[in-house]
C-alpha cells in the first residue's frame, strides 16, 4: 500500500506535465502562425516556416493542427474575444448609440490597418465555408462579439435610444451584416476608404435603429 500511494502522486504530476507541455506547445503554434501570417500573408507562409519559428518538428505540427487553415482557424476565438472586448468597452462608456457603434468600428478599421494580410485572410477562410464542398458555414462563426453587440443593443433599448419593433438579436445581425458588407468592399479593393465608411455606417446605424413613432406605437 505505502508503495501504492507514494507512486500516485508522481503520476499525476506527469500527467499534469504533458498537459501543461501540450497547452504551450500549442500556443506557441498559434503565436508563430499569427505573427507570419500577418508579416508574409497565409498563401507565403509555408507550414516548414511556421514550424521553424515554433521550434517544433513539422510532424509535431501536425500532430496539433492537421493543416495549415486549421492554424488560420485557430486564431478565430483570440479574434472574437478581442471584438467582444471593444465592444464591451463601448457599451460601458457613457455615450449614445452611435457613439458607441463608432467606437466599435474603428477599432475594427484600426485592427485591419494593424494587420491586413490576416484580416484578408481570415476572411477569404470564411467565404469558403460558404464555397467549397463539404464544409458547413458557422451562422455564429464570431459568438463572442455576436453575444457582445446583442448586449450592446438591449442598452440602448433600455435607455430609449433603440427600436423595440425588432428584437435585439435581429438588430445585431443587421449591425453585423453591414459591418461585413464594409469588410468586403475592403477586401475587393484595397483602396476603399473604409475608415470613414464604418463613421459614416455608424451614424446611419444611429439614425436607423432610433425609436419613431411608428415603431414603437404601430397602428
Amino acid at each position: 500500500m505505502a508503495e501504492l500511494d507514494t507512486e500516485t502522486p508522481d503520476r499525476d504530476v506527469a500527467e499534469s506535465r504533458r498537459d501543461r507541455k501540450k497547452r504551450e506547445t500549442t500556443e506557441r503554434i498559434v503565436s508563430a502562425a499569427r505573427r507570419l501570417f500577418t508579416r508574409h500573408g497565409f498563401e507565403q507562409t509555408t507550414v516548414e516556416l511556421i514550424a521553424e519559428t515554433a521550434d517544433v518538428s513539422k510532424p509535431t505540427l501536425f500532430n496539433y493542427f492537421p493543416s495549415k487553415l486549421a492554424l488560420l482557424q485557430a486564431l478565430v476565438p483570440e479574434t472574437d474575444a478581442w471584438f467582444a472586448a471593444a465592444l464591451d468597452e463601448a457599451r460601458r462608456r457613457q455615450v449614445t448609440m452611435p457613439a458607441q457603434l463608432e467606437h466599435f468600428f474603428v477599432f475594427a478599421v484600426g485592427m485591419i490597418h494593424k494587420s491586413p494580410l490576416l484580416t484578408q485572410a481570415m476572411l477569404v477562410e470564411a467565404l469558403r465555408a460558404y464555397t467549397e464542398p463539404g464544409t458547413t458555414p458557422d451562422r455564429h462563426r464570431f459568438a463572442q462579439m455576436h453575444e457582445a453587440l446583442v448586449t450592446l443593443v438591449e442598452g440602448g433599448v433600455e435607455r430609449g435610444e433603440v427600436r423595440t419593433d425588432l428584437s435585439p438579436e435581429q438588430l445585431a445581425n443587421y449591425i453585423s451584416g453591414l459591418y461585413v458588407h464594409e469588410l468586403l468592399r475592403w477586401l475587393v479593393d484595397p483602396t476603399y476608404p473604409i475608415a470613414e465608411e464604418v463613421r459614416a455606417a455608424a451614424r446611419f446605424l444611429g439614425s436607423a435603429l432610433a425609436p419613431s413613432r411608428s415603431t414603437e406605437n404601430p397602428q
